[in-house]
């Protein structure tokens, strides 16, 4: 196991909180437009919110998801925890790199549609109808979203159910090592 300097893993884990709480905070952000969206009746605030939406995707998504994927790695590998070794860590992994995957090749794609739709109509002519069934596609798929963001910063912080089978054969490798 490679260890990480001490001062390389602080600033790795400032950056990992930095860009993950960014990440919350993009997706509370893109769920207040799709809500605004979703419930408004006027044709204008409806083309603000979709051309917000599709520039909050369009800058933010790509980069802090893989920022987020890239440091969440380097910690798990550069640490003791492990990708591997501890439940909390592994399970955190699966959401986020779905969640990077669904953000650039779905989620931002959609984002992306419903700028492109509203683009050509001018901001009084706009209706709901319009955007039709998106407008509850990206509400749903932003909220899963965030749930998922916050259930993994739920288990950064409490980190439940010990370790995996690999790490606890790896901490008896160790042992047997020291002794």
């Amino acid at each position: 196991m490679t260890r990480m300097p001490h001062r390389i893993r602080n600033l790795v884990l400032t950056l990992h909180v930095v860009i993950s709480v960014g990440w919350i905070g993009i997706e509370a952000g893109l769920l207040a437009l799709g809500l605004t969206s979703l419930y408004t009746r006027d044709p204008e605030v409806l083309w603000t919110a979709y051309v917000a939406i599709g520039l909050f995707g369009r800058i933010f998504i790509v980069p802090v998801s893989i920022g987020a994927l890239v440091t969440g790695v380097l910690l798990s590998i550069g640490t003791p925890w492990g990708l591997l070794r501890h439940y909390w860590v592994l399970i955190k992994f699966v959401p986020t790199v779905a969640l990077t995957a669904g953000g650039i090749l779905v989620l931002n794609q959609r984002l992306q549609e419903a700028v492109t739709w509203v683009s050509g109509i001018p901001g009084d002519a706009l209706t709901s109808a319009y955007v039709g069934t998106l407008r509850f596609q990206v509400v749903v798929a932003v909220s899963v979203a965030l749930l998922l963001l916050i259930t993994a910063t739920t288990l950064s912080v409490y980190k439940p159910w010990g370790s995996t089978r690999f790490g606890q054969r790896k901490a008896a490798q160790l042992l047997s090592e020291e002794g």
